[in-house]
């Protein structure tokens, strides 16, 4: 049988290139306030290993954990898995009622799904999210001032003949305020439908993903699609504005998005940090003033990479590994590590700014951010065996 189950917050958001997007901060806050909200509604007697977060968002997340030690956390009860089901064939939703708040905390945070209409075969339900950092110098750090979020989710199973169905629909849409963006809207929403039809033992998905965002005068809109048909190879797109551009990309824009996800259950994978194949990386930091994001992103393709502007480089097979250079008479610490979803590169300078770019696994389109002094790039991709 195979089995969905509902019980992640996923922020489906990549950006065009990791460059320095005004929106890149808010992203990674808004990553951390999902593993939050998904870290304080763990399910009794199940594993709970919270979203896929982006190696930005994990480290706005430790933050965050760490600046809200005075708060305390109510729930109106403890959460559970609702199950949509038929003939073999199911989906699982998390119902749960979270309020984060007190005198010393920082935030004042609800987060709830609210069923409307439930039975064995359907489910209706709301999703709501409000949040306000109450304190000017949380304001500050996380540039972030307040957070609505509404919307909904459909699911309902039902044979059609020899064919089990269940047609999903998520909407979420809100708003808030950004100290760097000012007022910002967003909207997104998924639908999907779900096949199976155990007289053929045939399995079909279709899940269509969109999402927009608008603040000042951008307005930035994102989509993704994936078939699965029986034992046929997946199709899969996405883009942002129109434009195709890879897994990692979409992921990383997606983070700028609360809301429940469909997430499939684990497969086995080879057994290599973060139970991964084995994945190989190059990794460069090059003078800002001599060369482009664009050209990086296409040297990092070739064999030779140019020599003008190279500052650092590197490479490794699965394995953390920490360095450091020298560049215009500052030392940079610089670390390429294997996580459990992502791989990501950094650099650190003796100030404590730390940038990084990451890329997931068996992605291996490369992937370019810059800071004010570099441009750093990451290229990983699938191997044999590590030497």
């Amino acid at each position: 049988m195979t089995k969905f189950i509902c019980i992640a917050f996923v922020f489906l958001i990549p950006f065009t290139t990791f460059s320095a997007e005004p929106t890149e901060n808010l992203s990674g806050v808004m990553g951390a306030l999902a593993g939050l909200i998904e870290k304080e509604t763990p399910i009794p007697g199940q594993s709970n290993p919270g979203p896929s977060l982006t190696p930005n968002a994990e480290a706005i997340s430790k933050d965050l954990q760490g600046d809200l030690d005075n708060c305390q956390s109510s729930k109106s009860e403890e959460p559970e898995l609702i199950k949509v089901e038929k003939n073999g064939l199911s989906l699982d939703f998390k119902k749960f009622d979270i309020r984060i708040h007190g005198p010393n905390c920082p935030i004042e945070l609800l987060a709830r799904t609210q069923v409307l209409e439930q039975s064995k075969e359907k489910l209706d339900a709301e999703f709501h999210v409000m949040m306000t950092f109450k304190h000017p110098s949380f304001i500050e750090k996380y540039k972030l001032k307040s957070l609505s979020l509404n919307g909904n989710i459909r699911a309902h199973a039902q044979q059609i003949g020899n064919t089990v169905q269940i047609p999903l629909h998520v909407s979420i849409s809100g708003n808030g305020e950004s100290t760097e963006l000012g007022v910002f809207s967003q909207n997104t929403s998924v639908d999907g439908l779900v096949e199976l039809d155990p007289s053929k033992f045939l399995f079909s998905l279709l899940m269509e993903q969109r999402a927009a965002m608008q603040y000042q005068d951008v307005n930035k809109k994102a989509y993704s699609k994936m078939k699965i048909s029986g034992f046929s190879q997946p199709e899969i797109l996405h883009t942002i504005n129109d434009q195709p551009v890879s897994e990692s990309e979409f992921q990383a824009f997606m983070e700028t998005f609360i809301m429940p996800a469909m997430i499939e259950e684990e497969e086995d994978q080879s057994q290599i940090p973060g139970g991964k194949a084995p994945t190989s990386c190059r990794f460069v930091a090059y003078d800002k003033k001599k060369m482009t994001v664009s050209s990086l992103k296409t040297q990092m393709s070739s064999s030779n990479l140019p020599q003008d502007g190279l500052v650092s480089s590197g490479q490794s097979c699965s394995k953390d590994k920490n360095s450091s250079f020298q560049h215009q008479g500052q030392t940079f610490a610089d670390s390429i590590q294997f996580g459990q979803e992502w791989i990501s590169y950094s650099t650190t300078t003796a100030a404590n700014k730390t940038k990084r770019v990451y890329v997931l696994y068996g992605d291996s389109v490369a992937q370019v951010t810059e800071t004010d002094e570099l441009l750093l790039g990451l290229q990983c991709q699938r191997v044999s065996q590590c030497p």
